[in-house]
């Protein structure tokens, strides 16, 4: 699923990831085999539009720290005039690492889908290779995810699977 309504992404997210040039891709992955495992390994997935952009995956901690809050940023000037600077800055820190927390449990990792189980969901970010993801049309794409089957009878067969949007 490809979230691209500003209110929900503010909503789920606590700010709008498409602002900061990130497109979140929200994935559901269920394994409906009745034996063999699919390890799922997203360190070379990738993202590609059908007029051929491409998207590279970008990693939770660059995505915290471009969704981050900074505290000269945000911080007018006179402020510290006023008030120590302490005082905002701890706020914002709170503020970043409370956000941090938060994607650490939506962002999906490498994982193994046993055969039944339940349905894993979680979300990865991409950024244009070139350009920017407001000039894009999301209209379709294709999720290349490199995957290991697993089975009882033999060795692990690789390969890449595609999901279409």
């Amino acid at each position: 699923k490809l979230p691209e309504d500003a209110e929900y992404l503010n909503q789920h997210y606590g700010r709008n990831p498409l602002e900061f040039n990130l497109l979140p891709v929200e994935i559901f992955l269920e394994n409906r085999s009745e034996s063999d495992n699919f390890e799922v390994r997203f360190e070379r997935t990738s993202y590609k539009l059908a007029d051929g952009k491409q998207f590279e995956l970008v990693s939770l901690r660059d995505v915290v720290a471009a969704l981050s809050y900074s505290g000269w940023r945000s911080t007018p000037w006179w402020f510290f005039m006023i008030f120590p600077g302490a005082i905002s800055l701890g706020g914002i820190s709170n503020a970043n690492e409370q956000m941090s927390d938060d994607y650490s449990s939506k962002v999906m990792e490498d994982l193994n889908v046993a055969p039944s189980a339940e349905p894993v969901q979680g979300v990865l970010f991409f950024r244009p290779v070139e350009g920017n993801v407001a000039d894009c049309d999301f209209d379709e794409g294709t999720l290349t995810l490199e995957v290991t089957r697993r089975s009882s009878t033999g060795p692990g067969e690789n390969f890449s699977a595609q999901i279409n949007f």
